[in-house]
């Protein structure tokens, strides 16, 4: 069965040594310095504006979202696009989508250890329309322990009819929804070496196990992807229930350097969230944290 098979049949496929260690030695090695510093980062388990939190044994606390964006960052931005707009995922995402030979990135999370991810289907939050052309990529960047809290899938869960209709329900009720899915069927955890990478579609049912033993770091970068050209769909808020509240806009694309994979933002976009970090990080000296929007971390629905 080739890659395309696998990848229809199950919602995923897993390529094992696909990025090379010294992609990834660099961007640990930027990270590392990165997380001593002083730069403030967007959060994607938490949804806010912070500082590098770390645990007793140096890892980071909170996962950060869209790091290949930040401007001054120890170079975590240019070693992060040379894994998420690489040959190496480009290559396999055509063979993912024959007759497409073109992508664009729109979205990359880092973590350095599990957050303990709800499960989800990612076309709640990102995919293009019509529905089902986005590809996620998740890249482990060390060998996965068991007990590090490691990415978990729900193989054929993409071919649920249900899935394509969890899109109208409001955050919370999407994320309760998932929960009482993922009690009722079999899931298998993605224990893979270094430089091995999943691919999954936007209908199949993942998220992460919580860590169970602090000594173990979960480093990966989780990336999402659309054809080059595709129509995106968005929605105004985490709470609104229309399917349809805002238009789908082409994607936007432009190409960094040699990478083969475009980016969904402008230069203009990139120099506006960097600026809205330093005024949220600003703010929050003065007046406090700011709240909560939206919480990825498992645990945090635990009561809900």
């Amino acid at each position: 069965m080739d890659l395309l098979d696998r990848y229809e049949t199950d919602g995923y496929v897993i390529v094992p040594d696909l990025m090379p260690h010294a992609k990834i030695d660099r961007l640990i090695e930027r990270m590392e310095r990165f997380k001593r510093g002083r730069r403030p980062f967007w959060s994607e388990s938490i949804h806010t504006w912070m500082l590098p939190e770390l645990d007793e044994r140096g890892f980071s606390v909170q996962s950060m979202e869209n790091f290949t964006r930040l401007w001054f960052s120890k170079g975590i931005n240019t070693a992060g696009n040379d894994i998420v707009l690489g040959s190496e995922i480009n290559d396999v995402m055509k063979a993912l989508k024959p007759g497409r030979e073109r992508f664009v990135h729109w979205l990359n999370h880092f973590f350095d250890r599990s957050t303990g991810s709800v499960d989800h289907i990612d076309n709640w939050y990102l995919d293009s329309d019509p529905a089902g052309d986005l590809i996620g990529a998740w890249v482990a960047l060390e060998d996965i322990h068991p007990d590090a809290g490691p990415f978990r899938i729900f193989p054929g869960t993409h071919k649920m009819p249900e899935m394509r209709e969890l899109w109208s329900m409001d955050h919370d009720a999407f994320i309760k929804h998932c929960a009482r899915l993922s009690e009722t069927l079999e899931w298998t955890p993605a224990i893979i070496e270094k430089g091995t990478v999943v691919f999954f579609g936007p209908f199949l049912l993942h998220g992460a196990v919580d860590q169970t033993d602090r000594r173990y770091s979960r480093k990966s970068v989780t990336a999402h992807y659309l054809p080059y050209g595709a129509a995106k769909l968005e929605r105004k808020g985490w709470d609104d229930l229309s399917k349809r509240s805002v238009k789908p806009e082409p994607a936007l694309a432009r190409t960094i350097g040699e990478h083969p994979i475009a980016v969904s933002h402008s230069f203009k976009d990139e120099l506006l969230f960097n600026v809205r970090g330093i005024k949220s990080y600003a703010k929050s000296l003065i007046t406090g944290p700011s709240p909560i929007t939206m919480d990825m971390r498992r645990k945090s629905w635990a009561n809900r």
